[in-house]
């Protein structure tokens, strides 16, 4: 069967009708009539298959229906447990306070990072020493925002030598190949799409111990079921 993330085709949604809620409850938090009508059309031209599988997936009892002061919404059982396990477990990872690196790992860290700046007569910003602070606590998890252009890449070098520097092993994940790529090349920190982490824990190869760190780029792309698995794996480590 197609991966939740992957549009599935006109014959496996045929046979389980569930694998289209699986698709946009993976590619959004609710849904609409519409965005389930616009689906099947990209699935087939059928006028009379595509009004038997609406009205086969507004039967299942996966669908969740949500209230709504206007367009009516909907999600899925599995998408909400799927976001109750990611929640819990990202709970876990920021209530644990035992994953602090020295302060002057820090300090060295961007004061090297400022002196090859210097070539260019340009430093680190306060905003991104903020966000050093913030990444290197003492918490397992940490989440930072910024805008294209606002010095991430720049910020995630200093903080992966501040990591290297105390033997934390950095890894860096991205939903997409390219956007890996581009992490691993700005920032020096080895990357790869998360499926392929996956498919290695899997077979238990490139472990991620409790001494590493895993940078995810881009995680507001990832489907939250994704994401959810890769929060868990971290959570028993």
């Amino acid at each position: 069967l197609p991966e939740d993330d992957q549009l599935p085709n006109a014959h496996d949604v045929d046979m389980q009708p569930d694998l289209l809620l699986a698709y946009l409850s993976d590619k959004n938090e609710s849904f609409t009539l519409k965005q389930i009508g616009e689906t099947l059309r990209s699935l087939s031209k059928e006028h009379l298959w595509r009004n038997d599988i609406r009205s086969r997936v507004l039967r299942s009892p996966e669908l969740v229906s949500l209230s709504s002061d206007q367009e009516p919404r909907f999600t899925t059982r599995s998408y909400i447990h799927s976001q109750k396990h990611l929640m819990s477990n990202a709970q876990v990872l920021a209530n644990d306070d035992n994953f602090a690196v020295d302060p002057a790992m820090l300090t060295q860290a961007i004061a090297k990072k400022n002196r090859a700046l210097g070539i260019v007569n340009a430093s680190l910003s306060d905003e991104q020493k903020t966000a050093l602070d913030h990444m290197l606590s003492d918490r397992a998890l940490a989440c930072v925002v910024g805008t294209a252009g606002s010095g991430k890449s720049t910020m995630l070098d200093v903080a992966r030598t501040a990591w290297e520097s105390v033997g934390i092993k950095v890894y860096g994940a991205s939903l997409a190949g390219k956007a890996a790529d581009g992490l691993e090349q700005a920032s020096g920190i080895r990357s790869r799409t998360l499926a392929a982490i996956e498919i290695s824990w899997e077979h238990g190869f490139d472990p991620i111990t409790p001494c590493s760190v895993v940078v995810i780029d881009e995680v507001g792309m990832v489907g939250t079921r994704q994401l959810s698995r890769v929060v868990a794996k971290l959570t028993e480590l």
